[in-house]
């Protein structure tokens, strides 16, 4: 073999080595990257609100402050540990709450 052959064949060896090194570097970073993606999104779970019955007494306590209005709906929702939501689902109820006041006081 010829010592140019000897030098293209070792030129070719050396690309083909470096394009091996390249391709397997891609791939590990879009391995690692997909790697990165899975943990991320997998890995933190949202925890679910815990499903919450109040009393209709406890309501009722809740519908009067809100009707005497010393308090903001925010400071309500902090004192009895609510979310606002609940708070206006009760504010929404509020003939429903008080028919049951006038019905239980006979």
């Amino acid at each position: 073999m010829s010592q140019s052959a000897q030098l293209d064949l070792r030129s070719l060896r050396f690309r083909l080595a470096i394009l091996i090194f390249i391709i397997s570097s891609l791939s590990l970073s879009f391995v690692a990257s997909a790697f990165r993606f899975t943990l991320t999104t997998h890995s933190v779970k949202m925890s679910k609100r815990k499903h919450s019955a109040y009393t209709i007494d406890s309501k009722l306590q809740i519908l009067s402050e809100a009707e005497e209005k010393k308090l903001t709906k925010t400071e309500i929702c902090k004192k009895h540990s609510i979310p606002n939501s609940t708070l206006s689902t009760i504010l929404k109820d509020t003939e429903k709450l008080q028919k049951v006041r006038d019905d239980s006081k006979f």
